[in-house]
């Protein structure tokens, strides 16, 4: 839950438009519904999302006495969403709305209760965790790295992930070359989930970069289209090693 600070507005929450309960989907803008309102029967986690890139939401809640609990502005791409896992008593809750680009385009909002296992997939799919190696989660093993290796990917926004072994300590540099108009996105795990690197654009274009030195191990590396849509992107994984 984040908890970083309070730049929401609980001031209007006592007209706040009731939108009901879990399942629960309303739309409307900033300017016409800035406060939704919900009531809890009895203790829950919850999630909310706020969905219009065009409007950049933020949302924040408040709890009964207009007292502080969360705010979200981007979470994925522009639009916003707030997992709440402390467990909230019963009783009525508000949601204020803001948009950072423009206060008159729809939002639409929706309550749901808090799943656990849905949210960790959300993670893996937009890569702020490295999936498990187990096979619950597709990985494509690309063997040892010896000198280079190529992988073309149709990704999505959803990561497409891979594995490579590196053998002995070396600089690992790994590439993601979109075609087209493709808009990489990279990130590079070890096989402990502890992130080696991440990028999105580097250099004057689209194209993502990952260099890090690493030892031997096996690491998880993770593509995706930045925006939604779905293109080709070339990965290109290189291991350099030090000089005799």
């Amino acid at each position: 839950m984040d908890t970083s600070g309070d730049s929401g507005d609980a001031g209007g929450c006592e007209m706040a438009t009731p939108m009901g309960g879990f399942g629960s989907t309303v739309t409307g803008s900033v300017s016409d519904n800035p406060y939704w309102s919900f009531t809890l029967d009895a203790p829950s986690q919850v999630s909310i999302t706020a969905e219009n890139e065009s409007a950049d939401p933020v949302i924040t809640l408040y709890g009964p006495n207009e007292m502080y609990i969360a705010e979200n502005d981007d979470y994925d791409g522009l639009n916003s969403r707030l997992d709440v896992t402390d467990t909230l008593d019963a009783g009525t809750y508000c949601i204020a709305m803001a948009a950072l680009s423009d206060e008159f385009a729809p939002i639409t909002v929706s309550l749901t209760e808090y799943d656990a296992a849905a949210a960790t997939l959300s993670l893996y799919a937009r890569g702020e965790a490295a999936p498990p190696l187990d096979g619950s989660i597709p990985v494509t093993d690309l063997g040892v790295l010896e000198n280079r290796v190529r992988q073309d990917v149709q990704a999505t926004d959803d990561v497409t992930w891979f594995t490579i072994d590196v053998l002995d300590n070396s600089l690992l540099v790994i590439e993601a070359i979109g075609g087209g108009n493709s808009d990489p996105w990279l990130v590079v795990y070890d096989d402990l989930g502890r992130e080696v690197g991440q990028n999105d654009d580097y250099g004057d274009g689209l194209d993502s970069l990952v260099m890090a030195r690493v030892q031997s191990g096996t690491y998880i590396v993770g593509v995706r289209q930045f925006d939604s849509g779905q293109g080709l992107i070339r990965l290109l994984a290189e291991r350099y090693v030090r000089a005799q």
